[in-house]
């Protein structure tokens, strides 16, 4: 079994979004801001919040593009939006999440390095109900302003804006 410290290193440091923390740099928007808010971005939408964020991406895509990787205890290991519906059958296509966009097979098999037993649930977002007011309109807007989400939410492709990010992340609680 792969040590879980590993997994979780290798996912971070060969994501999308770290990728995607350089693009962000600008002469407004420094190296330190845009590693605290990229560092904020993967604590909160990784560890916390992975299924507020696949499920606002999902709402738009269908409940068939949200998938779930439960402990067999029915606590959530993690969630991400498929770039293709899901019907219960072998995962196919790719999956997005805060990191960005890699194969949900490979997802699958790193869920499984942090828990063995995980199992696959698909469709089982978070109703907007129980989103609070501008939530899911602040976790859309994140979504668009990354490129490997940005055409997930119908967006089309994103332009790198440190600064707007910044304001997008504030709304979902980001201090700086």
């Amino acid at each position: 079994m792969q040590d879980t410290g590993i997994v979780f290193r290798d996912m971070l440091v060969g994501s999308d979004l770290i990728r995607h923390s350089f693009e962000l740099r600008s002469e407004s928007f420094d190296a330190e801001a845009s590693g605290n808010l990229v560092g904020w971005l993967a604590q909160e939408f990784m560890l916390l919040r992975c299924a507020w964020f696949a499920s606002a991406l999902a709402h738009v895509r269908g409940r068939e593009h949200f998938v779930a990787f439960m402990h067999p205890d029915g606590r959530l290991a993690h969630a991400v939006v498929s770039t293709s519906p899901q019907y219960g059958g072998p995962l196919a296509g790719d999956g997005c999440d805060i990191l960005g966009r890699r194969p949900l097979q490979e997802i699958h098999l790193q869920m499984k390095a942090f828990a063995p037993d995980v199992e696959v649930v698909i469709g089982d977002l978070i109703e907007e109900i129980d989103f609070t007011d501008g939530e899911m309109a602040a976790l859309l807007a994140l979504a668009a302003s990354l490129p490997w989400t940005s055409q997930l939410v119908r967006r089309g492709t994103s332009t790198p804006d440190g600064g707007r990010l910044l304001e997008i992340a504030k709304r979902l609680g980001y201090r700086t």
